[in-house]
């Protein structure tokens, strides 16, 4: 906290100190760990990257059950006691995961903070049960940044104004730009959304607005294959893609290709939620 301090009292804004921290966060903590951890044991992390493979269950469940087989076997065939160091070491690698995301969704939240020197606001904790926006936090911040006459006119996410501005401009001058933006995706790229869609359990704790929620529901809605709707679905290659996401493509080109897509469209619909998540399994993907 003392180094935002410094960083304010000198004038620095917030974005230059966020792109900071992010780069020390990946080029000093992650790849260190990952030297260590992909060097030393390439085929563990190998069982956990590829853990849908095995598991056709929830995250956390795939994680669990692929360390109590296929992990603990490895090592139980080489050295049972680096078992817990590498168990460790994978979760510092995923909190700093989770920390960069955080540090993604709420970055309205903690640029607000910042400007109004709310330093104990900086918890680096996601919200139980609310978007950030709904918070007292966020409500007695913009009241000191805009004051309570401007606060209605300041309701959109704070850091995004600018470009928000110049996007609405565009829609009102095309009236059917978002039909075509909405029509844009592949079947495939609708199907790796509903994937993640899918696994979020709380909405607001996510950040996922209602426009945001709509928007999902109309891309996800529009998949071509009607087949995936049918009781039986769970025969059919558009229900296995939804319940595998990524891993569901065995070649890495068309695995990036297609994240690639998907990410820039989301970006155009401002679903950053959705987007910043596609990103974190493209982050992985490149670190296996």
């Amino acid at each position: 906290m003392p180094y935002l301090k410094m960083a304010n009292d000198d004038g620095r804004p917030y974005d230059y100190i966020y792109d900071l921290i992010k780069d020390e966060l990946k080029e000093k903590i992650s790849p260190k760990l990952k030297n260590g951890i992909d060097k030393k044991h390439p085929i563990a992390c190998k069982f956990y990257n590829c853990r849908y493979q095995y598991y056709n269950l929830e995250d956390k469940i795939a994680q669990k059950k692929v360390f109590e087989n296929e992990i603990s076997e490895y090592f139980q065939k080489i050295n049972s006691a680096l078992l817990r160091p590498f168990i460790v070491d994978l979760a510092i690698e995923n909190a700093v995961d989770d920390l960069l995301r955080h540090l993604n969704d709420y970055s309205g939240y903690y640029k607000l903070a910042y400007d109004v020197k709310k330093w104990e606001y900086f918890s680096f904790k996601p919200f139980v049960g609310i978007h950030y926006e709904d918070s007292k936090e966020f409500e007695e911040m913009r009241v000191l940044k805009y004051g309570k006459v401007d606060i209605e006119k300041k309701k959109v996410t704070y850091g995004e104004q600018e470009g928000l501005d110049s996007k609405k401009k565009n829609f009102n001058e095309h009236n059917n730009e978002f039909g075509e933006l909405f029509g844009s995706f592949t079947d495939d790229e609708r199907l790796l959304i509903a994937n993640v869609f899918f696994n979020i359990k709380d909405n607001k704790q996510e950040g996922l607005s209602i426009p945001s929620f709509l928007k999902l529901n109309r891309i996800v809605g529009d998949c071509k294959d009607e087949s995936i709707y049918l009781i039986k679905g769970n025969y059919n290659t558009s229900y296995t893609k939804v319940n595998k996401g990524i891993e569901y493509y065995s070649s890495y080109k068309t695995q990036i290709d297609l994240l690639d897509s998907t990410i820039t469209k989301l970006n155009n619909l401002e679903l950053k939620v959705i987007s910043s998540k596609l990103k974190r399994v493209k982050y992985q993907l490149k670190k296996a």
